[in-house]
């Protein structure tokens, strides 16, 4: 999961250079960003690449979800904290870059 993903610079590079082998969730909660993100990853083919719209507590609360990495750029205020705590309830690994 790329937390906090934008148009998706971290998160599409990695379903890229992982696609034979991983999904990626982009979790992003600004409308502009999931459609840019929506689009590159329709441009670059990415068949693994799955955008939400939506915020973080409710991604938290689905219990659905499985995280098995997760990893942010550039998150600011509280979701660094947030995505660590998503990341750890989980029991995922986790690279992130405030």
């Amino acid at each position: 999961v790329d937390f906090g993903a934008g148009s998706g610079h971290l998160g599409l590079v990695i379903a890229y250079l992982r696609r034979d082998t991983c999904r990626v969730s982009l979790l992003e909660r600004k409308p502009f960003s999931c459609g840019a993100a929506r689009h590159r990853a329709a441009e670059a083919g990415l068949e693994n690449v799955e955008v939400r719209e939506e915020s973080l507590h409710t991604f938290a609360s689905n219990p659905e979800v499985q995280v098995d990495l997760g990893v942010s750029l550039h998150s600011c205020g509280v979701l660094t904290d947030a995505a660590l705590e998503v990341c750890v309830l989980h029991g995922a690994a986790f690279v992130l870059c405030p």
